[in-house]
């Protein structure tokens, strides 16, 4: 299985599934695999998630993944 998924993409915002556990790591590997358009790219930026109730959860499928969401 690769080490991120996409499951989910938006204009600004998009949803992944991976084991990948640095924020750097996540961030290059949702770049790679979906191109943000942006000049940052995608970003993990836990503060709004947790703001927005969407903070990382654990996977139903595999417990050694994590989802995430990440912003342009």
């Amino acid at each position: 299985m690769k080490d991120l998924i996409i499951l989910g993409a938006g204009a600004l915002a998009t949803q992944v599934c991976t084991s990948l556990k640095k924020k750097k790591d996540i961030e290059m590997a949702t770049n790679r695999e979906n191109l943000c358009g942006t000049q940052n790219g995608w970003k993990l930026d836990e503060k709004e998630s947790k703001r927005l109730g969407q903070a990382m959860v654990k996977c139903a499928d595999n417990p050694k993944r994590r989802h995430y969401i990440l912003y342009a």
